[in-house]
């Protein structure tokens, strides 16, 4: 897994510099700002006093030694980044999914979400899955992150959980809810409308997900 940096003026055309930072096939030029980042959550931190910590990272490591354990880096310019700094909580919201993080200042806290791993018991009728819940953790330095909370339990549905990231909307935090469906049925990737949820739908090689409900709770 990596990280890529891109920029645009209207969210349609995008640029993707040669960053010349990140090595690889045998090249600089490329756009990659991190490698081994697993599901990263960026931010630009209007709060943070510290210059060299306006820009956040939440991710996942992909190395060995720590597979999927949680770490955070900072940044000036969201550009260059400092060493990855691993959250020493394994119960934090880990997971090999994106990790949505940013500043409640309602809290005083960093809230995240994420789907964690390795979570609750494998349903009867879907041995071959595990649960995918949805999970919070906070924290008041970026660093020192909470035991995870689920959020959203899967437990009792019939359809499993993705992603879902959370943004803030007045006092309430507001999550869009990606959830997964397993099929026997392959097929290409396509998009289109689902009436029943009004949502979009993604389906690629018998998965389907669908972005068809918000969720939201104060903070």
């Amino acid at each position: 897994m990596a990280l890529c940096y891109a920029t645009s003026s209207d969210g349609i055309s995008w640029h993707k510099p040669d960053l010349g930072i990140i090595e690889y096939a045998g090249s600089r030029r490329n756009n990659l700002l991190a490698r081994a980042s697993h599901g990263p959550g960026v931010f630009k931190d209007l709060e943070e006093s510290e210059a060299a910590k306006r820009y956040k990272m939440l991710f996942a490591s992909d190395v060995p030694v720590a597979r999927h354990g949680l770490s955070v880096r900072f940044s000036a310019n969201g550009i260059h980044w400092a060493e990855a700094i691993a959250i020493d909580n394994k119960n934090a919201a880990r997971g090999d999914a994106h990790h949505t993080c940013l500043w409640a200042p309602e809290l005083k806290k960093y809230v995240a979400c994420s789907r964690p791993m390795g979570w609750g018991e494998r349903r009867s009728d879907q041995q071959d899955a595990p649960l995918r819940p949805i999970s919070r953790t906070e924290s008041e330095d970026f660093i020192h992150w909470s035991d995870a909370e689920i959020v959203l339990d899967p437990s009792e549905l019939e359809r499993q959980y993705y992603v879902m990231p959370i943004c803030r909307y007045r006092r309430c935090l507001s999550g869009n809810a990606n959830d997964l469906q397993c099929s026997q049925r392959p097929g290409a990737l396509r998009t289109e409308l689902e009436p029943r949820h009004l949502g979009l739908v993604s389906r690629r090689a018998g998965h389907t997900i669908d972005r068809h409900f918000t969720a939201k709770r104060g903070l």
